[in-house]
């Protein structure tokens, strides 16, 4: 009874973890029964040695036996799977290895896992995380700043932290392992916050940085999509590629509706392609749909750029463009009329230049007048195919 008492005292107290009372109390009644099985232990077992019909003495005997001496690692077994640590000495009773996700798994001896990796002693922060894990409470990722790092009662921390080799701070809701690198979460602290919250704010700053690129981006790519379809539509609209190189590119357009000043643009755009052609250039006129378009018009005011888009400022040698209207009168004998003219070339040096210019011709016919005016127009004013 006395070996029965101090070693069931001790298993309760210091492997269990009861109180000392409890475990004396314990151990009076454990000694009380490791006594009364004393008696039938000893009987069967002299019994199953000496007596006839010995085999079936072997069952009582062998459960009497377990009874006794398993009595002892069955409470360890299943009353101190809970309990870490040796009540006097402070030895752990315990060893644990973590996986990467951050799952435990204890042993009740140090040395190695099957998996040939260490097993570590326990401390008071594992014990309490396993009992966390037993509890299906797993520390679980905050992707948001929180206002509550501390309980208001205790003080102590509600937020868990880990920190990878980059500084970079993930913050958890339970204390635990971090689940993605398998490394023990620390409680947060008053510096921890700062930083986190610094990160956060780093953090921030560059996502509005990347969301304002990414929207000029796509803005540019926007602008540029918008310029190659307008592009595309010039190049439709000019056909650039109908003209062969170094042609003079000539058209003209009248600044009113009617047909005096319609023709007195064709009568000097064919005077102007007499002469042209008299010094042996190539001639070409503007497509119809271009004078119909507004885009002759921006060309007029002096804006070469659907030229310079469509690549006809590198394809053609010039351009003589004019806009003119006329008006005739009938005389007793003759009719004379008179074209009001401006033209702009755009030479090979690029720069455009603004002519205007007014002649009178007279005729028999309206036709003979026009006709005259145009003629004058060239010959008295020859610094309109100059440099052409």
């Amino acid at each position: 009874m006395y070996w029965g008492y101090y070693g069931l005292r001790d298993l309760f107290h210091d492997s269990l973890g009861l109180s000392e009372a409890q475990a004396e109390l314990a151990g009076v009644v454990g000694a009380f029964f490791y006594a009364f099985f004393w008696v039938p232990m000893l009987w069967l077992t002299l019994s199953a040695l000496v007596l006839p019909n010995r085999a079936r003495r072997l069952i009582p005997m062998f459960g009497l036996w377990l009874v006794f001496y398993g009595s002892t690692p069955a409470l360890r077994m299943f009353l101190g799977s809970d309990v870490c640590f040796n009540q006097s000495t402070g030895q752990p009773l315990q060893w644990y290895v973590s996986a990467r996700n951050g799952t435990l798994t204890f042993y009740d001896s140090p040395g190695y896992d099957t998996s040939g990796v260490e097993k570590k002693p326990v401390t008071a922060q594992v014990c309490r995380i396993g009992r966390l894990l037993g509890k299906g409470i797993h520390p679980r990722l905050i992707s948001t700043p929180t206002a509550e790092y501390f309980d208001g009662v205790t003080g102590f921390a509600k937020i868990w932290y880990a920190q990878d080799a980059n500084g970079r701070i993930s913050l958890f809701d339970a204390e635990g392992f971090d689940p993605h690198s398998g490394t023990l979460l620390a409680p947060i602290t008053a510096e921890v916050i700062a930083q986190f919250e610094a990160q956060v704010a780093t953090e921030r700053a560059a996502k509005d940085q990347a969301a304002r690129e990414q929207e000029a981006e796509q803005e540019r790519k926007a602008r540029e999509a918008s310029a190659q379809q307008e592009r595309s539509a010039l190049v439709s609209l000019f056909a650039p590629e109908s003209y062969p190189p170094q042609t003079v590119l000539m058209g003209g357009s009248a600044t009113k509706t009617d047909d005096l000043s319609k023709e007195a643009v064709e009568l000097i755009l064919d005077e102007a392609d007499k002469s042209l052609r008299s010094r042996g250039l190539l001639t070409g006129r503007v497509r119809p749909a271009v004078l119909t378009s507004g885009r002759f018009d921006r060309l007029l005011e002096g804006d070469p750029g659907d030229l310079v888009s469509v690549g006809l400022d590198e394809r053609m040698r010039s351009a003589f463009l004019v806009t003119a209207e006329a008006s005739c009168r009938s005389g007793e004998a003759v009719i004379s009329c008179t074209i009001a003219m401006d033209a702009r070339k755009y030479p090979l040096d690029r720069v455009t230049k603004l002519i205007e210019c007014h002649e009178t011709g007279a005729g028999a016919t309206t036709e003979q007048a026009l006709s005259r005016a145009a003629e004058l127009i060239h010959e008295r004013h020859p610094e309109l195919l100059e440099g052409i």
